[in-house]
This record gives C-alpha cells, sequence and structure tokens, in this order.
C-alpha cells in the first residue's frame, strides 16, 4: 500500500478561499507532493500518471 504525508488535503489549484476536498494525491520525482479535488484530478490525471512517483486516486469514493 502507498502512503503519501501531504500538507493538507485540500486541492492545491482551486482558489485557496474556496477549501475543497482533494481526492488525487501525487508525489513528484522532487519529493514534492500535490493533492487535486476530483475536478483537477481528473484534468491533470494524465499528465501525473507519466510523473508521479506514487499517485493515488480517491476519485471513486464520491459515489459511496
Amino acid at each position: 500500500m502507498d502512503v503519501l504525508t501531504v500538507d493538507t488535503d485540500e486541492c492545491d489549484s482551486c482558489p485557496a478561499q474556496a477549501h475543497v476536498q482533494a481526492y488525487v494525491f501525487a508525489e513528484m520525482p522532487s519529493g514534492r507532493t500535490v493533492s487535486y479535488c476530483a475536478h483537477h484530478g481528473t484534468a491533470y490525471l494524465a499528465e501525473l500518471t507519466k510523473q508521479a512517483t506514487v499517485l493515488i486516486d480517491l476519485r471513486h469514493t464520491l459515489h459511496s
């Protein structure tokens, strides 16, 4: 099981005041982690899949 330590579970791309829940988490080769809401995670997923060393996609939990 992959584990990431992130600073926050809010989307890194949504406006700062929005506080939107993140569902896609990735660790980049630099060691930096990014977190995205379902919308931005979907938009960036293809590139994240190519670049991320660890990718955790929890978008499926939105429909539970």
